[in-house]
């Protein structure tokens, strides 16, 4: 649909991989959105089974649908891949398997308009399937906010790392980017980057957003790779945040929480036998890399994750 005078287009980027089962419904979500003037951008990153089928399909009976085909390379890189074909002013991320609620571009568009602001941060619901709850009460009272004020938020989760529960303005993806060499923690590598930006953000207290909880989903795939790439994820975060906000309690508990979140799902491996070995490898790289963490022996890090890991997530 082309843009009309002093009408936002905004893009909805969702990336997909072997969705066939929900990308139906996800679709729909959008489709349905009271505000009309949008796009929505499919990113396929190579999926097997009948996605390409079903979104095509959906394409044929709405223009706005665009679908777009990749090899395999991982979400991120698909979803920088829609941010370079998108053609809106403002854009969303909505996974394979969530719904957007039918008037929440339009509350957003209210929201840009009436606050000069780069990014809105925004509350969800979370759904197994059969009722949707409100999870996200922690937010900041509503209102404008510096993007200083929001890595704070950040590190206290008043806000999260879920970039399907913020509204970005295109001009900040001239500067940051999905990082395509890790697939794990991926999304806190990008939020801490654009918290960097010179930016206010508003904090809106409406839920425009459903998430859908997959059994499992915590354990679902982990393994020692992926464990090892959200390690490399704390390091690019330190990378990026460290000399603003190395010496913060707030950030220091914040890399924590992350770090135990690896740790713990090395408990979820379905092999396990070299359990501690790989806990102790994880640990070292831990840390020789990450400063916050520099001062804890291996026998400190060990009492963190046992006595803190079911308290802290």
């Amino acid at each position: 649909m082309p843009k009309e005078d002093n009408i936002f287009l905004f893009s909805v980027i969702v990336p997909v991989f072997n969705a066939e089962a929900t990308i139906e419904g996800t679709l729909q979500s959008i489709s349905q959105s009271s505000y009309r003037n949008i796009e929505i951008i499919v990113v396929d990153d190579g999926s097997t089974d009948g996605t390409a089928r079903v979104i095509q399909e959906m394409a044929r009976n709405d223009s706005r649908i665009k679908y777009f085909y990749q090899e395999n390379q991982g979400p991120s890189a698909a979803r920088n891949r829609g941010v370079l074909l998108a053609n809106g002013e403002y854009i969303l991320f909505v996974d394979s398997d969530d719904r957007l609620l039918t008037d929440a571009i339009s509350i957003l568009d209210k929201t840009v308009r009436g606050n000069r602001c780069g990014l809105v941060a925004f509350d969800f619901a979370m759904t197994n399937g059969n009722r949707a709850d409100l999870v996200n009460n922690a937010l900041p009272a509503e209102g404008l906010y510096s993007a200083m004020e929001c890595r704070d938020f950040l590190y206290r989760r008043q806000i999260g790392n879920y970039i399907w529960s913020y509204c970005f303005s295109t001009k900040l993806f001239s500067s940051v980017h999905f990082p395509k060499q890790i697939r794990m923690m991926e999304d806190a590598v990008f939020m801490n980057g654009i918290l960097h930006e010179d930016m206010n953000v508003y904090v809106l207290n409406k839920t425009l957003y459903v998430y859908s909880v997959r059994p499992g989903s915590l354990s679902s795939g982990m393994n020692i790779e992926k464990i090892r790439q959200g390690a490399k994820a704390l390091s690019m975060i330190q990378n990026i945040d460290g000399d603003q906000d190395g010496n913060s309690a707030d950030y220091a508990e914040y890399m924590t929480r992350m770090y135990l979140f690896l740790i713990r799902s090395l408990f979820n491996e379905k092999n396990n036998r070299s359990f501690g070995k790989k806990l102790v490898q994880q640990i070292n790289y831990i840390n020789n890399n990450i400063n916050i963490f520099k001062t804890y022996s291996t026998k400190d890090l060990l009492k963190i994750l046992f006595w803190r890991v079911y308290y802290l997530m």
